[in-house]
């Protein structure tokens, strides 16, 4: 029998959602969980708080994580370039904060625009320098870059996709090493935003074809509505011994040993 794998998917702005989410896995006898480990996009460690037990999720490098909060900056100043929006401001605070941490006022984001991208740019640059994984798309991208040139066209999504891609190859690669000395009754959950979800999960299932992974999607809330309907949607068949599977791309239940994710 395979590992049990479940991916969260995650509005960030709506964690609670999540921890809900979490909470109901980690108790309900309808998903047969004894222990289980928390995985995420983090590079320390956050505490998980479940009616069962307080776990620590396994972190992914620094650097990696930097790189994608990074370039939702870079997203960002390209669009306040073209238009304020309130909303984006306070989101480039908060990043600012978080990633670079320096204190700028959301009223204040727009005259620091220039400050703001060359501090991006530097960290983004050293950053790359200091993760063993292949940046050469963003490095060839941000090398020249400059705020007059910064625009959210292809080559900016090109680079921007290789730090998502980045994040999930480092979240798989803590499941396979995990996956190696853990106890065979202990579920893995990966909790990542949304856009994370389907790179992952296909991933997973290449790195090993034992994984049996169940997919809960961030718009899924009928686990907080309606519990039993959410048990019924994912948990039905659990107490089937799973089988081997194979990929189905399309959203939908399956039988036992196949990839599930949540009916409305």
């Amino acid at each position: 029998m395979g590992r049990t794998i479940y991916i969260l998917g995650e509005d960030h702005l709506k964690a609670d959602q999540t921890d809900l989410k979490l909470s109901i896995l980690s108790v309900s006898k309808e998903y047969e969980i004894h222990d289980f480990m928390v995985f995420d996009e983090l590079s320390v460690p956050s505490i998980r708080t479940t009616p069962r037990r307080t776990v620590s999720s396994i972190p992914i490098p620094p650097p990696i994580e930097a790189l994608e909060k990074l370039f939702w900056i870079l997203h960002h100043t390209a669009r306040l370039k073209e238009e304020l929006d309130a909303d984006l401001l306070e989101q480039v605070s908060f990043l600012v904060e978080d990633a670079c941490k320096k204190t700028v006022h959301p009223d204040e984001i727009e005259v620091n625009l220039p400050k703001i991208f060359k501090e991006c740019k530097r960290r983004i640059l050293e950053a790359c320098a200091e993760t063993h994984e292949n940046t050469t798309k963003i490095q060839s991208y941000i090398q020249d870059l400059t705020l007059d040139e910064l625009v959210v066209d292809s080559t900016f999504g090109s680079a921007f996709f290789q730090t998502y891609q980045l994040v999930d190859k480092a979240i798989v690669r803590n499941v396979v090493r995990e996956n190696a000395d853990a106890s065979e009754d202990v579920t893995f959950i990966v909790i990542v935003g949304e856009d994370h979800v389907n790179s992952i999960e296909r991933k997973l299932l290449t790195a090993d074809p034992s994984f049996i992974v169940y997919t809960i999607h961030e718009d899924e809330k009928d686990m907080k509505l309606d519990m039993q309907k959410y048990k019924l949607a994912i948990g039905k068949s659990r107490k089937q011994k799973p089988t081997r599977r194979k990929r189905n791309p399309r959203k939908g239940d399956t039988r036992s040993g196949r990839k599930r994710t949540a009916s409305r």
